[in-house]
């Protein structure tokens, strides 16, 4: 696998990228970590201390807004908001929040 001279270098930090290795020292890749969503360029790399800290914690953030998102459209849409309502009803209502749920949806 050949990549760019460039890529020994963090898109984040610019410091330099870690080598993985094996407890016994073996080189298992020295390439650096996929840095989306924070950087978005073809050859960006970065190292694991920025994956960890910053990358990751990212990804977390938009899978947690896009949740939010998914949940405030159900709500508008008059479903209930708790994702596991199902095991809440109570003779057709929500235990939390007292919505009306039925067969085809909420009332």
């Amino acid at each position: 696998m050949t990549l760019a001279n460039d890529m020994t270098t963090c898109c984040i930090c610019k410091k330099y990228i870690d080598v993985q290795k094996t407890p016994d020292g073996e080189i298992l890749w020295r390439f650096g970590h996929n840095p989306a969503p924070v950087m978005d360029g073809p050859n960006d790399r970065c190292c694991s201390h920025c994956n960890s800290t910053v990358v990751v914690p990212k990804r977390l953030s938009n899978l947690f807004d896009k949740s939010v998102e998914i949940v405030a459209q159900i709500v508008d849409d008059k479903v209930c908001e708790h994702l596991d309502y199902e095991s809440t009803l109570d003779g057709g209502r929500c235990n939390d929040c007292g919505l009306v749920l039925t067969e085809e949806g909420t009332q």
